[in-house]
């Protein structure tokens, strides 16, 4: 019996200092295991968009510094970048940006200004949580930093294994987020001629009642710049081809 008493101290000792070092060194394993089983995204990345022959019948246009191919029914509107049908509704809509004149912007419209105010935590928590996971913290002198991006693309399971406290408060939000953005939205990338490019897709969209497509192109030799398209055509394969031609000059 007392050997039995023995054997099992040992056993319970080995168990104890098992889950100490797993503590010391991994505090969020069962962290881990929670958002592995809850999460079917959490270790969702972008796959690479697969570009597509692009028509020799498709008119090229530049509008600002981007060089982009379209249908010979499309034509360029009269204000903007964008281009619509012949029965003058819109068939892609492009919004020229700039992250670094959007925050300044935004700062001059209210003293209160806080680009963190719809998340559940101080701007020095996020700030703190990229820091540890050895990350790059977004910022408006590079667009395409945007914690959207990160979320969908980078943030993964692995992260938590050594976060505490608010570090792991924030991982949970992010990993939350992640979910819920796989879920609305499926998204690409493209390395593409002077930029790179996120591609989204939603089904059925309750805004416009119908597929939605976007692209977001970020300039490579100007981090701030970026252009926003929006798709209103109905038809993938032309959507396909018209990313595909996308340059920046």
């Amino acid at each position: 019996m007392k050997k039995a008493l023995k054997i099992s101290g040992i056993i319970i000792g080995i168990i104890l200092v098992s889950a100490l070092i797993i503590f010391i060194f991994f505090p969020g394993l069962f962290t881990y295991i929670k958002v592995k089983v809850k999460y079917d995204n959490i270790d969702r990345g972008f796959t690479e968009f697969k570009k597509v022959e692009v028509p020799d019948d498709f008119k090229t246009y530049t509008r600002g510094n981007l060089k982009i191919s379209v249908p010979d029914g499309y034509k360029p509107k009269d204000i903007g970048y964008g281009f619509e049908y012949s029965d003058g509704k819109t068939a892609l809509a492009i919004i020229e940006n700039d992250s670094l004149e959007n925050d300044e912007l935004m700062k001059g419209y209210s003293e209160d200004y806080d680009a963190w105010e719809y998340y559940k935590y101080e701007e020095a928590d996020y700030k703190h949580f990229f820091e540890t996971i050895d990350e790059t913290f977004p910022t408006p002198y590079d667009a395409s930093s945007d914690i959207l991006w990160f979320v969908r693309n980078k943030l993964k399971a692995k992260d938590c294994l050594k976060l505490r406290s608010r570090d792991m408060d924030v991982f949970l939000e992010l990993a939350e987020s992640k979910e819920e953005s796989w879920k609305m939205e499926k998204t690409w990338e493209l390395d593409g001629e002077n930029c790179f490019v996120y591609i989204g897709y939603i089904e059925d969209s309750e805004i416009f009642n119908s597929d939605l497509w976007t692209a977001y192109i970020y300039d490579k030799n100007n981090l701030t710049k970026y252009h926003y398209l929006l798709f209103k055509e109905d038809d993938t394969e032309v959507i396909e081809q018209i990313i595909s031609s996308i340059e920046l000059e």
